[in-house]
């Protein structure tokens, strides 16, 4: 009878165990994966989570040599919803977060693993700090990270779109080329349902920081002409592919209106002549809301500047200069022959802003650019 009652607690065991590997498989079956976990570009195949689970104790073993501590499950899962706008919980426990690679979340050590841009594998003294960092606000690992990693707070905002923290985003600001259009459209829009959508609020923050929330209450004055006459760009690149951005009507009217915001005249006049029946659209919209734009085109739009002239440069000396601000001592951008033809951006005021065939976009006194009308 002993022996018939251990075989039963044995069998009973047994079956619990059975039971408890079943729930388990059961919960993990109906984990998601992330898309991203493994990566395939050209050549270059990684399964992340295969890397991840033959060198966890190797990751341990390396972020445990500089001291650091892992917080608790609620704190990690926070951290990670409020700088990667990821809710990882019903993921399984290695969750690559992005399709470059890095960071890749590591549920069960409650740890975020990175490399560094040398491909280095498994560097203990980075993702000690970048953890610290994310998880515990510390201020020395940032300092840290800005000197000897800073693409990856570039990551954070272009990225994941994170916006909250201004210190970081003056930062990352502050190497971003605002010149270029690929540039802008990854730091301001996010994939959305297939689809480009705006980030709205990285648009303000990019005011707020960068120019200290200033607008342009006078066309004369031209608020941030290196950053928002680049805009232009954006809304050229949505008009031309409309389905590839979510309300494309939407967003052109709120890039228009920042443009407007910051004094810029010249472009808003140019794509509303090229796009008349924008501004039908923009009058049954009640022009999304944005009243600055609105205000605009019922009191001061003309739609004289593009279509009626065209503007060369003119100067007795055989060019002019092509300034990055509204004065002699500027910096100069580029040189400009006589006869040359610009583009007019804006032209209040005695510098006008303008675009060079080349490109480039700076200030000239007014005195150096002619109009000949071509009606």
């Amino acid at each position: 009878m002993k022996y018939i009652s251990i075989s039963l607690i044995i069998l009973s065991a047994s079956c619990n165990g059975q039971h408890e590997k079943n729930k388990k498989m059961n919960r993990q079956t109906n984990e998601k994966i992330s898309s991203f976990n493994i990566f395939n570009d050209g050549g270059m195949n990684i399964n992340f989570e295969k890397f991840i689970t033959d060198n966890k104790e190797r990751i341990r073993s390396e972020v445990n040599k500089y001291g650091y501590k892992v917080p608790d499950t609620n704190t990690f899962y926070d951290k990670i919803k409020f700088y990667y706008n990821w809710d990882i919980k019903d993921y399984t426990n290695i969750i690559v977060l992005e399709n470059d690679m890095f960071p890749v979340v590591i549920k069960d050590y409650n740890l975020i693993y990175v490399e560094n841009s040398d491909g280095e594998e498994i560097d203990g003294q980075l993702i000690s700090n970048y953890n610290k960092f994310i998880f515990y606000d510390d201020n020395p690992a940032l300092a840290w990270l800005k000197l000897r990693h800073p693409y990856l707070l570039d990551d954070l905002v272009s990225v994941y779109g994170f916006t909250e923290n201004n210190d970081i985003l003056k930062f990352v600001f502050s190497r971003t080329n605002f010149e270029s259009k690929s540039v802008l459209i990854e730091l301001l829009f996010q994939d959305h349902e297939t689809k480009l959508k705006l980030r709205e609020k990285m648009v303000k923050k990019l005011r707020e920081i960068k120019f200290n929330n200033e607008i342009s209450t006078d066309y004369g004055v031209v608020v941030g002409a290196d950053v928002y006459s680049n805009f232009s760009d954006l809304i050229q690149e949505i008009r031309k592919k409309p389905n590839d951005f979510q309300k494309s009507d939407y967003q052109i009217a709120f890039l228009l209106n920042e443009i407007i915001l910051s004094g810029i005249r010249g472009i808003v006049d140019e794509d509303l002549d090229e796009n008349p029946d924008y501004i039908k659209v923009l009058q049954n919209n009640n022009y999304y809301g944005f009243e600055r734009l609105k205000n605009y085109l019922e009191h001061e739009y003309s739609n004289s500047l593009s279509y009626n002239s065209k503007y060369k440069i003119n100067d007795s000396d055989g060019y002019t200069n092509l300034r990055k601000e509204k004065n002699t001592s500027s910096e100069i951008l580029q040189k400009i022959s006589t006869g040359s033809e610009v583009q007019v951006l804006d032209n209040s005021g005695d510098w006008w802003l303008v675009q060079t065939k080349e490109g480039k976009k700076g200030y000239v006194y007014k005195t150096k650019i002619k109009a000949e009308s071509f009606q």
